[in-house]
């Protein structure tokens, strides 16, 4: 077994379950210039279909049901990452702002790769907080290969 099945087996046994929804699309035409949001470009094409900001078009809501671990995010930062460099890029942390360790979806039981998904369209919402979050930021967690990744979740307003 490679580490990434063996973390995986270990979530899929005792992780925290949560649900993860979101959005994916077509990426609007406006974004190809700057990669990012132009109300410029759809004044200037309005037959154009508009993403309203959203950068996509042609628009699909998703769901996963996942189990991961969660622990707040100001232990995983002072007992994990002690790096300087990680705290300027969280910035300041909140007191509901969670760490998400991992993650496995439970349709197949493989591992679930935040590469897959648009971060600024999805919200995760685990079974034992009542709210959703968005994530910030995660890095790749490696040993032998990826087994799994580290993201910071800050609780939706």
């Amino acid at each position: 077994m490679t580490d990434q099945d063996v973390f995986i087996s270990d979530l899929f046994m005792s992780g925290q379950a949560a649900v993860v929804t979101g959005t994916t699309g077509t990426t609007c035409p406006c974004t190809v210039e700057r990669g990012t949001y132009s109300a410029e470009w759809h004044r200037l094409y309005p037959s154009a279909a508009n993403c309203n900001g959203t950068k996509l078009i042609n628009t699909t809501p998703v769901t996963f049901h996942i189990k991961a671990r969660f622990m707040p995010l100001k232990a995983a930062v002072n007992t994990l990452l002690e790096s300087k460099d990680l705290k300027s890029i969280i910035g300041d942390i909140k007191k509901d702002d969670l760490a998400m360790i991992g993650a496995v979806n439970l349709a197949d039981c493989s591992f679930f790769n935040l590469n897959i998904i648009n971060l600024e369209l999805f919200k995760v919402t685990p079974s034992v907080y009542n709210y959703a979050c968005y994530i910030k930021h995660f890095y790749d967690l490696t040993t032998d290969g990826l087994i799994g990744q580290l993201a910071f979740l800050r609780r939706s307003e």
